[in-house]
């Protein structure tokens, strides 16, 4: 096999930089997540090297990257590492080496092959009802910040999400399939998604009005919500800023406008309030989905 997986450099580290550079090139990673990726992985290929005595990337193993998990996993017991960042760092791994590989790396499990304790994303206080969600982004000043906003909370998109989407693009989509596809690959018609990873959303009636808000504030000669003479780091410190500070004002952040729209789609799906909503699990079965069932659905879009 050739050294580093053949990506022209004696380097280990520079080997998997080359390789997610490429990805990023080919459109499958986004170039945030390659720098993220190549940071953790550094961090992964500093203790294997110290503690397995490994240096390239084609020599490292299934079992050197569970030693190296099974550590995170003493630290997280210890205090010193939240679950959510032992897990990341291992999944930097398994795509880093699965991207220099060219597919063949075969990935370990966090929780089940390194003993990381599992992290909870359940929800369990309340999301702001129709009534303040509409009230709090009624009040935000800016019409693209408010547009923002909307998107948020009628398609559930992450505020990066719904900062770089084409809303002009993504109305045209809709009308025509009640659908739309965020990702980083051509026919795309948004980004910002987490890894660069295609993410296809099915569009309410509200969600079409959103778009229709969106597109007729988008800046001209702007594929995004961004103006052209606007960098994202400056467009953050500008309207984003606006739109936090205000939702902050009405008691919630950003983030809650998208757990207002998961708990409103899995009401539509399994036909019962979400539990944080004071539902009850949907697990009996019925003419809805059931619980498990839902939330893989609303993880998908």
């Amino acid at each position: 096999m050739a050294k580093n997986y053949g990506w022209k450099s004696r380097d280990p580290l520079k080997a998997a930089k080359f390789a997610l550079q490429d990805a990023v090139q080919r459109g499958t990673l986004s170039i945030k997540s390659a720098v993220d990726h190549h940071q953790r992985f550094a961090r992964a290929h500093a203790w294997i090297k110290e503690n397995c005595r490994v240096k390239r990337l084609d020599h490292i193993t299934r079992e050197h990257v569970r030693a190296y998990g099974q550590h995170l996993a003493r630290e997280v017991r210890a205090g010193r590492l939240s679950p959510a960042t032992a897990q990341n760092l291992v999944s930097s791994v398994n795509t880093t080496l699965r991207i220099a590989s060219r597919g063949q790396w075969q990935s370990v499990n966090p929780v089940r092959d390194c003993g990381i304790p599992s992290r909870s994303q359940v929800r369990n206080t309340p999301t702001p009802t129709p009534i303040e969600a509409r009230a709090a982004i009624e009040a935000i000043r800016d019409p693209i910040g408010r547009a923002i906003a909307q998107l948020q909370y009628t398609l559930g998109l992450r505020i990066k999400e719904a900062s770089l989407i084409n809303a002009k693009a993504a109305l045209r989509q809709a009308e025509k399939t009640g659908r739309i596809t965020i990702g980083q690959a051509k026919g795309h018609v948004g980004s910002g998604t987490k890894g660069g990873r295609a993410r296809t959303i099915p569009v309410s009636r509200e969600g079409l009005h959103a778009l229709r808000e969106a597109a007729r504030v988008q800046p001209k000669g702007s594929r995004s919500m961004i103006q052209p003479n606007k960098t994202l780091k400056s467009f953050v410190h500008s309207t984003i800023r606006e739109v936090r500070d205000t939702l902050r004002a009405h008691g919630f952040r950003p983030h809650d406008l998208r757990a207002a729209y998961a708990s409103e789609r899995y009401a539509q799906l399994t036909g019962r309030n979400a539990p944080c909503n004071g539902g009850g699990r949907a697990n009996a079965p019925g003419q809805g989905l059931t619980d498990k069932e839902a939330r893989q659905v609303i993880a998908l879009e």
